[in-house]
């Protein structure tokens, strides 16, 4: 923060010396032109990070900054009014030059470089600053998370810690908007980002038929034979021979050989589709067209990977290796296609990019692997081969399970007993995505009404639903119906999806959770962290459980940052007033360091792996001998519960 512009309506103060640049400025600039954002446009992403800081810290003022040359640019504010500053004096300038990740000034009387600050003697007075820097990828300082208060104070330990993780969130969504240095191209997070919500659109859109002649055309455009469905195709492309260029012509031609490919890959996917440079010799795309087109379009490709590349006079062979991933748009994931993608194209050998080949992303094995997958997928479920197995949820405080979380199994005829990442995404590739949601229900309720009869006090039991799944309004219905079919109680039902399904509620999502909990059905977000949302989507959604993924768990007792993010977690679960699970819990000190800051309930393979049915109700019918068991007793116990039944 600093000197106003004569635009507004803070009065303004005598010039202050000359502002002398710090060594490295011209980098620092220069890292921040990445970020493709208006400096001169509030950011609604990052205006919800401010608010949220606001409360937390219970700050009147807070917004979110970026330093130019000259200027601070506020992309976030909240109780001021203005958006661009003088950088000559300011707070935020300050704060980048610290060298320190926080900056603080408890009492701006006190502080001789604020004495003449028009935000400290003008109308509103500020007494206190806090920010935590804002630094690149690369390591630059660009900017500031900051809050202000009419009274002087320090923040306490919390407010520390949660303006800090906040700031890491502040500069993963500024990623979002970063284009890579060489070629101009959105970088991988931005096109990630662009895609998954392409390919929300497109769900919402999937049931209308673009086939005027079709006879299954509804007065409102939804088509009732299904034949027509939109289809996401992503690529990878790899300049293989990137390093023997610059060996041969020189870094800069190197360079030049990546930025040029850049732009031809961007002419060619042309407008309505996407292009991005992942790293170094790396890029990516989508094309959101028909199958016909997405299919003429890479033959396209290939005649033009095909040709060499003119760079400084030189024609240069750019050898490249691409894979594609295709997806009906209702079931894409924009991450994993483009990894399955890149899978493809560690598959092409060829270095001549006249033998450029576009590949399936499927291996030839897990092709004949998807091909049975779908032929025999009914039977199987008819022969229970998909069935769920247990996770045990624990408080530490009480030593008692409180509830189990259900994953899924499937009992392949040649590989035996695999996890979900063995047979979901063949799933999802053969439409079968909803069937395996509802057959893992029915075998849920199927054991909890069997718990019930033997005399079991049965816990709530999380199920995972796909978001495509949930989003569907027949889904709630279906979930209704199988608990009344078992008599299961609705209380003993908790339905988990994945934290990139509150990233955009156009879907029905919101609705189908409202209308679970109007049921009595709790509401859980599952992997918390890992995914499109910001923590301000806390505030827009109701959960009666979040569950922090496992990478904020596993070493936490080690790693400062993951254990800033899990405090941080904590406190605004409880701010919310929702149950934090902390999952992939493996070791007794990272159990022990959560548990020092509030954590209460655990899952993890440091107390039980998954079980079968039988286990987890022997799990029920018993107790440790202790009244409140010590974490590591407790396993001990649960190991035992175990010996008679499987567990995976």
């Amino acid at each position: 923060m600093g000197y106003p512009h004569p635009t507004d309506d803070l009065v303004e103060l005598p010039a202050p010396p000359p502002f002398e640049i710090p060594n490295g400025e011209d980098l620092r600039l220069a890292d921040l032109a990445n970020i493709r954002t208006p400096l001169d446009t509030p950011d609604d992403d990052l205006t919800q990070l401010a608010h949220l800081v606001a409360r937390l810290t219970k700050t009147p003022i807070a917004g979110v900054s970026l330093v130019d040359d000259a200027h601070v640019w506020l992309k976030a504010r909240v109780g001021v009014d203005a958006t661009c500053l003088a950088r000559e004096g300011a707070f935020c300038s300050y704060a980048i030059e610290s060298r320190s990740d926080l900056f603080r000034v408890p009492d701006t009387r006190l502080d001789p470089r604020f004495a003449g600050n028009p935000l400290v003697v003008g109308e509103l007075r500020i007494r206190m600053y806090a920010s935590a820097v804002l630094h690149s990828t690369a390591g630059y300082p660009v900017g500031t998370l900051w809050v202000m208060d009419r009274v002087p104070r320090e923040l306490t330990d919390f407010e520390r810690d949660g303006l800090l993780a906040l700031g890491t969130h502040a500069v993963h969504l500024l990623q979002k908007r970063r284009r890579h240095p060489v070629s101009g191209l959105p970088t991988r997070e931005v096109f990630v980002s662009h895609l998954q919500c392409a390919l929300g659109r497109d769900r919402a859109e999937s049931e209308l038929c673009r086939n005027a002649d079709c006879p299954h055309v509804r007065p409102d455009g939804h088509c009732t034979s299904g034949c027509v469905s939109p289809q996401a195709t992503v690529g990878f492309v790899a300049l293989q021979n990137l390093a023997l260029v610059r060996s041969a012509y020189g870094e800069a031609s190197g360079r030049a050989l990546v930025a040029r490919l850049g732009a031809l890959l961007q002419d060619w996917a042309g407008e309505g589709n996407l292009v991005t440079h992942l790293e170094g010799d790396d890029f990516g795309f989508a094309l959101l067209d028909e199958p016909a087109q997405a299919r003429q379009a890479l033959e396209q490709l290939e005649q033009l990977l095909a040709h060499p590349i003119e760079v400084d006079g030189a024609l240069i062979h750019a050898a490249c290796s691409v894979g594609v991933s295709i997806a009906p748009s209702a079931q894409a994931l924009a991450s994993a296609m483009l990894d399955q993608a890149a899978v493809a194209a560690s598959t092409v050998t060829a270095i001549d990019s006249a033998s450029v080949r576009v590949y399936d992303p499927l291996t030839r094995d897990s092709t004949r692997i998807w091909g049975d997958f779908q032929r025999t997928f009914p039977e199987d479920i008819a022969n229970r081969r998909l069935f769920p197995r247990y996770q045990p949820q624990i408080d530490v405080r009480t030593g008692r399970i409180i509830g189990f979380e259900a994953l899924a199994r499937f009992r392949h005829p040649v590989r035996g007993v695999v996890g979900p990442d063995a047979f979901l995404a063949l799933a999802a590739h053969a439409g079968l995505t909803r069937m395996v949601d509802m057959c893992i229900l029915e075998a849920v309720c199927t054991d909890l009404a069997q718990w019930r009869r033997a005399g079991l006090e049965p816990v709530p039991v999380s199920i995972n639903l796909a978001r495509s799944t949930l989003a569907l309004a027949s889904t709630v219905d279906a979930i209704e119906a199988a608990l009344e079919r078992h008599a299961v109680p609705r209380g003993l039902l908790v339905v988990e999806f994945l934290e990139d399904g509150i990233a955009d509620p156009s879907d029905g999502l919101r609705d189908a959770c409202e209308r679970l909990r109007n049921l009595g059905i709790k509401v859980a977000l599952d992997d918390f962290g890992t995914g499109r949302s910001n923590l301000a989507s806390l505030q827009s959604m109701r959960f009666e459980y979040i569950k922090v993924d496992r990478c904020f768990v596993h070493g936490v007792s080690t790693n400062l940052h993951a254990g800033g993010v899990l405090r941080l977690v904590a406190g605004f679960a409880d701010l919310f007033g929702m149950r934090l699970v902390c999952e992939g819990v493996e070791d007794e000190a990272d159990l022990h360091w959560a548990e020092s800051f509030g954590c209460r309930y655990f899952q993890g393979w440091y107390f039980s792996k998954a079980v079968d049915a039988a286990a987890a109700g022997r799990m029920l019918g018993s107790r440790p001998s202790a009244d409140v068991p010590a974490p590591a007793e407790l396993a001990r116990w649960l190991a035992r519960m175990t010996e008679e039944g499987g567990a995976s």
